[in-house]
Order: structure tokens, then sequence, then C-alpha cells
């Protein structure tokens, strides 16, 4: 006997329907390793093809039957193609979406289809893929995206074959089409893992749950496996298949023409990359290239599309035959680094030094008039902070450095006189706002060398703001009636942590532990302090007492808030209510996590609390990060370096995670 898995079906019943089921009983649902099936005491005792073929011909005789004239007729038909569930389904897609189906037999089919209510998960199933398809039937569709991204992220096939499903049913053909483009970059993952071909066996297992759907999403679906089969990429076959998908935008809204070509894009992208494992680069950039006709349609997306073609795609030339064809649109900062960003990844390292020079030098005050309480210099001033701060995200770092201090020489420099001479209190305005921005800049650029580990420029970069908060206090309470408040206890706690971590990278110990004391007594809840005592308490026992004591406070101090924000959650009145809370449980949980990792301290607790904080607040590149940490701290080095890789995919350009990744890969190489 074939094994069957059960796919629940509930239709929604119509009155007759109701009526009927009183008094007949229908066989169950179920599906099959190769698709969906029915078991229907009709059909003659042949072959499964045979069987097939006369369940098919029945289910078209009955949407035939949706336009009969007689009512009675209709409602037997509708009643009868309900109780076929989901083996009618691609009958009544086909019926429903052909243009030249009668108007009362498509709208019938388009009835059926909406009314059908299914559970998608199977009983084989793990817990995790139950999870992402409970309340998927009722869900709104952003709500399915972000199911469909779950399924695509999760480690086991049963994801992938999820993701079949949803490709061949799901209702909505946005969505359906949303499937397949993640199945295509989840099915290249697994074949770049396996070096270039798909297993047999997992191949057979997939085309078997497509069945012999038409839908264009199945299409791209077998043809990748007919590609990993082969072991050659069908360019003809996939450009025509690109085409047919372009053409999809077409007659649409405006609005849906948008998500439609962003669909699209993602699309060509997963193509691509699929045509580079097999056909090597040129392949991949003749399938990505007609995208670029897009891209100039969509002016108001240049940034983020240079960011996928740069990120996802891999392919800075089409940035660089983008700027080409739109060189004004180039001029903007935010492209202009792109643009630099992508000679670097060409290999034109002395182009993109030009380019990034070229853009940072038109950000200049000429281009800018005073605006309210902000001078010319203080708009450009933010700008090129701003431009810093994109550029450090993106890895850029020499580039950031030069905005951070270019920006912080502007307002050094600029007294202003000659814009305020005769306007006493817009000067003292607009010398607020100065400061506001000045502050915020030095946060910044002190944040970003504590990242690269220079920790004398971290607190020389911050010392200047303390001088100003202990000598000045009233120019800070200016700043902050200008829309920013700042914290001067956090300033002067993260001030005397950097001189903390720059006695422990000269070994002066005593020093160090004296200014983390001083940290604590301004940051009382930041676990890095703790961590950076326990390296300079090593070896001896009075700074390693002292260590102790702050560990345990902290300690005790995370476990309550834990608690508190279980408590908080467990009794709150409505799902809302319990999601707001989800971020603060999720925070508590990472912060002991992370304190306890670092200090090795209870490995199994602290191994708990970062997966209840990934469990609750997903897969935040953060929270991955500290899972990493604390299954290295309990020696699960293969887990820390998988789940590291993991935090590095969802934040490829943070070089903390980074770090800690190449940290734990040196170990396991030992």
């Amino acid at each position: 006997m074939q094994d069957t898995k059960t796919l629940r079906f509930c239709p929604a019943l119509s009155m007759p329907a109701i009526y009927l089921l009183g008094v007949c009983c229908f066989s169950p649902l179920t599906v099959a390793q190769d698709g969906l099936e029915r078991q229907d005491n009709r059909a003659p005792a042949v072959g499964q093809d045979d069987a097939e073929q006369y369940q098919a011909s029945e289910i078209a005789k009955l949407i035939e039957q949706l336009g009969h004239p007689s009512y009675r007729l209709r409602t037997q038909a509708e009643w009868a193609l309900k109780q076929y569930g989901l083996a009618a389904f691609e009958q009544l897609h086909e019926a429903a979406t052909n243009p030249s189906t009668n108007i009362e037999i498509s709208n019938a089919a388009s009835y059926l289809i909406s009314s059908q209510n299914v559970v998608w998960y199977m009983d084989s199933d793990s817990v995790d893929v139950r999870g992402f398809l409970k309340d998927y039937d009722v869900a709104d569709p952003n709500q399915r995206i972000a199911r469909i991204k779950m399924l695509a992220e999760h480690d086991g096939n049963d994801g992938v074959l999820a993701l079949c499903r949803l490709a061949r049913y799901e209702r909505t053909e946005l969505l359906s089409r949303t499937a397949g483009v993640h199945l295509i970059e989840v099915l290249t993952r697994k074949a770049q893992d396996a070096q270039g071909a798909l297993p047999t066996d997992f191949s057979a297992a997939v085309a078997k749950s497509l069945g012999p759907s038409r839908r264009d999403a199945v299409k791209w679906i077998r043809q990748l496996l007919q590609d990993s089969d082969l072991g050659e990429f069908d360019l003809a076959e996939w450009q025509t298949l690109c085409a047919a998908e372009r053409s999809t935008t077409a007659d649409e809204s405006f609005e849906m023409m948008s998500r439609q070509k962003q669909h699209v894009m993602q699309f060509h992208g997963a193509v691509a990359n699929w045509s580079q494992l097999h056909a090597g680069r040129e392949a991949a950039l003749a399938i990505a290239r007609p995208c670029l006709d897009f891209g100039e349609g969509m002016t108001s997306r240049f940034k983020p599309f240079a960011e996928q073609l740069l990120d996802d795609w891999k392919m800075p030339e089409l940035i660089i035959e983008l700027s080409e064809r739109n060189e004004k649109a180039f001029e903007s900062y935010e492209l202009g680094f792109h643009l630099a960003e992508a000679f670097l990844q060409t290999g034109q390292d002395e182009l993109g030094e030009k380019q990034a020079l070229k853009t940072s030098m038109s950000l200049n005050n000429g281009k800018f008039q005073r605006i309210g309480g902000l001078s010319a210099s203080g708009m450009e001033a933010t700008i090129r902070s701003e431009a810093a701060k994109r550029l450090n995200r993106r890895s850029m770092y020499d580039w950031a450095e030069r905005e951070f201090i270019k920006a912080l020489d502007l307002l050094s420099e600029s007294t202003e006189s000659s814009e305020t001479e005769d306007e006493p209190k817009f000067k003292s305005v607009m010398d607020a706002r100065h400061n506001q921005i000045w502050t915020t800049i030095r946060l910044n650029l002190s944040q970003f060398y504590w990242d690269a580990g220079r920790h004398v420029d971290a607190s020389a970069a911050l010392k200047p703001v303390v001088d100003r908060i202990t000598q000045i206090e009233e120019s800070e309470s200016t700043a902050s009636r200008y829309g920013q408040v700042y914290d001067d206890s956090r300033i002067l706690g993260d001030y005397h942590y950097y001189l903390g971590l720059v006695g422990n990278d000269n070994s002066d110990y005593a020093d160090a532990q004296g200014n983390l004391l001083k940290a604590l007594e301004h940051a009382p809840a930041n676990p890095d302090i703790v961590i950076a005592m326990r390296d300079s308490a090593k070896g001896n026992p009075k700074l390693e007492k002292q260590y102790q004591e702050k560990l345990s406070e902290m300690r005790e101090l995370f476990r309550k808030e834990v608690v508190k924000w279980e408590m908080q959650r467990a009794g709150a009145p409505t799902r809302d209510r319990r999601k707001r809370l989800d971020f603060e449980l999720a925070e508590a949980c990472n912060q002991l996590a992370w304190l306890l990792g670092k200090c090795e301290e209870n490995p199994l607790e602290a191994v708990s609390l970062a997966e209840r904080a990934v469990g609750v607040n997903g897969n935040a590149p953060e929270y991955l990060d500290t899972l990493g940490r604390c299954y290295y701290s309990a020696g699960e080095i293969e887990k820390s370096i998988r789940t590291q890789r993991k935090a590095v995919k969802l934040a490829p350009y943070d070089r903390l995670i980074a770090k800690q990744l190449i940290e734990f890969e040196k170990l396991n190489s030992k």
C-alpha cells in the first residue's frame, strides 16, 4: 500500500452541502509523495494513470456544469467540486484564469477556489514548519509573505516541500510566484552545498510534491530540476521564462505594478544566481541585464536596486552599466558611493577611489542653504555624517572615517559670524543646533572606532563631549530642546569603558579596572563593562573579587528583568500586547545570555536564554550572534559556527559579528 500523509482540507460549505453531509460519507483527502489525490469509489479499478485521467475528466464535466442553466445542476456541481477539494484546484484555477472561459463558469470557479479552507501543514512536518503554516489560510498577504520567507530559511527539507505546496496551491498568483522564487533560492543553496547538483532522491521528492501543475512557479522549478539532472543550464529556456515574467507588469495598476516589478527583479536575481552556478558569469549577466530597464522605470528605487545588485545578485558590473545609462541619478551621494563600491568589486580600485573622492567633493556647502536654525555648514555636516554611517554599514571604513572627520571639521571651522552677525537670538539657536550635530557625530565616530577595536581613538572621539558635559552643562540642555536628548550618564559610561579597554590593551589592569568601575557607576546595565572587567582581573585576586561581585550583581539584575517580562508576557490580555512585550523579553534574555556566554558562566542557562530570545523575536542577527557565542562557551563548536554564519548572512557588513565567526572557525581548524 502506498504511504500517504494527511493534508487537512475543510471546504467552506454552502447550505445544500451541509444538508447532504448529514446523509453522506466521504473519503478523506490525502496527499501522497507524488501529489494530492482523492480516494474516489467511482473510479474504476485500473492503473494509476487511468484513474487520474478518469478523475480529471469527471472534474472537467463538473466545471462545465457550473455554467448550466439549471440552478439545481449548478449547485450539485459546486457541491461535488468542493468534495474533490485540492484535487480539483488545477482545473478550477485554469477555468478561473483562462479569458476564453464562460463568465459564469469563471466566476463560479473563482468562488470555489476562494472558499477552500486548507490546513497547509502535514502530519510529517516538523514543529517549526507547522508553526509557520498555522493559520496561514487566514493570514493577510504580508503575513503570508513573511511565512514564506520563514519556510525558505528553515533548515529541513520539509520547509522546501511546504514551499512546493504553496507554489502549487496558493490561491493568489503573486504569492504562488513568491513561493516559487524562494524555492529557486533555496534549491540553489542546496545545489551549492552539494557541489552543483541536487541529490537525486531530493529532486524526485520535490518533483512529486509539485505534481502535474501547470502554474508558472511550478514550471520554473521543473526547469531548475531538469538543469540539475542534466548538469547544464538551459539559457534559452530561462530567457523565455524571464521574458514571460517581465510581461506580467504590462496591465497592472501603479501600486500593483511596482510590487510586481519588485517581484520580477527578485525572480531574475534568483535565476541569475542559479545560472552562475551552472553556466558562469556571462550567462548570469545575460539573465539579469534586462532588469536594468525596470530600474530606469523606478528612479525612486535606484538606491535599493543598486544595493540589490551589489548584495543579493553580486553583480557590480550592472551598477556600472546602470550609471552609464543614468548619469544624472548617480550624482547623488548614495548612488555615487555605490558606484565607487562597484568599481572596487570589479577590481578597478583606482576608479573606485576616484569616484569616492568625486562624490565626497560634490558634498560642499555651496550646494546647501541655511534652513531654520541650521546653517549651510551644519546641513553639509549632517549629510556627510549620514553618508559616513551608510558607508560604515557597507564596510567602506576608510571612506566612512573620512566623511565623519570632514563633518566635524566643518562644524569646528565655521563660526557662522557672517550669517548671524545681526541676529543674536538666531545665533544662539544655531549654536545649539550645531552643538547637537557635533555631539551626535562624535558619538557615532566613537562607536565606529570601538567596532574597529581602536579603543584609543574611541575614547579620544568622546573626550571633547565629556569635557563639555562637565564644563558647560547649559549647552547640553539647550541642545536637547532641539529634538535630541543626550544621556550624559551613557556618554560618561562609554568614555570610561573605552579607557578601561585601553588599559586592558596596554596590560595596565589596575587602571583598566578603575575606569571600568567608573563606567559601571554611569551605566550599571551594560554587560560589556563587566565582560571587560573579567579580562583585567585575571591573575589578580583583588581585581578578581571586584569582578565577581559586579558579575553577580548584574546577573541578578538581568534575571529579575527576564522574570518580569516573562510574567507580563504570560499575563498579556491580547495577542497584540504580547507581541509588543516580545521585544522586551527578547532583549532581557539576550543581555543575560551575552553576559553569561562571554564570561563563560552557566553555559546551559546561557544557551537556554539565547535560544529563548531567538525563539521569541525571530532570527535577528544580534540575537543569533549571542546564541553563537553561547554555543561556543558551552563547547558546541559546530553549532556556534553554523549559527554565526546565519548571523553573518543576515548582517554581512557587521564587523563584530564577522569577527566572532573568524574566532570560532579558527578554533575549529586547530
